[in-house]
């Protein structure tokens, strides 16, 4: 009898949950955290089975692995929920559905673009009272309306990226010199061409990034002093009603 041909979209969840299998297996970190030693990236097949086998006090065959890893194999009930456990990942992750691992981040990669470290990093500095400073920076800096410029030359800066200032996929080696097409980005203003070593356009990202982070300041300058003014004015009313009570 003739086998069955799954559809387009079994094959496409296969395929997905493949990926995932791969992915997790080559990542190293579950190894590190059970202390076992070691030497190549991945566990092997083997030994993932292993650790299957041991969840479910039961054989788990380690031939599957390899089969879900080339979406040979149908992806049961009890394979979600071993990568699940195992893991420590949601089954929306497994599924293809989201970037993000962990449960309570389902969804934030594909909103906003943020990793689960990066949203770890953040959740921690929330939580602690020590990083009130740190979550202030974050904030002024989102809500300045600077935000996009302000990274945008932190990458350039981090990057060595010279968009706009040199030929598509030209990267120049230390010490030579370039022939470098000035624009201005935020208004593609042509301020002309010249001649400049690497080491000079570095200075020139790192001049752009301290221009971008003085502007930065500036604008809160500018918000703070009108709160400020309002303060002091409560402050002075207040004292000037003290001093009238007293005299009363």
């Amino acid at each position: 009898m003739k086998k069955k041909e799954i559809c387009k979209q079994h094959k496409s969840l296969r395929e997905k949950f493949k990926n995932r299998c791969q992915n997790l297996r080559r990542d190293d970190e579950i190894a590190q955290q059970k202390g076992d030693k070691i030497s190549y990236k991945s566990l092997s097949a083997q030994q993932l089975a292993n650790y299957f086998s041991s969840e479910i006090e039961s054989i788990y065959d380690a031939s599957k692995i390899s089969r879900l890893e080339n979406a040979k194999a149908e992806v049961n009930i009890l394979d979600l929920y071993l990568y699940h456990k195992h893991y420590k990942v949601s089954y929306n992750y497994l599924m293809g559905d989201t970037e993000n691992k962990r449960e309570q981040y389902n969804g934030v990669w594909e909103k906003y673009g943020l990793s689960d470290k990066t949203l770890d990093i953040l959740n921690n500095l929330a939580k602690t009272n020590k990083y009130e400073k740190e979550i202030c920076v974050l904030n002024e800096v989102f809500e300045s309306g600077l935000v996009q410029p302000l990274l945008s030359a932190l990458y350039d800066y981090l990057h060595n990226d010279y968009e706009n200032r040199l030929p598509a996929g030209y990267k120049p080696t230390n010490g030579e010199l370039v022939e470098v097409e000035l624009i201005a980005k935020a208004g593609k203003l042509n301020l002309g061409s010249d001649i400049f070593p690497l080491e000079k356009l570095n200075s020139l990202n790192k001049q752009i990034l301290y221009d971008k982070l003085e502007q930065l300041k500036q604008v809160l300058n500018d918000k703070q002093n009108p709160e400020n003014k309002r303060t002091q004015k409560k402050i002075s009313k207040k004292i000037l009603d003290n001093m009238y009570k007293n005299k009363t």
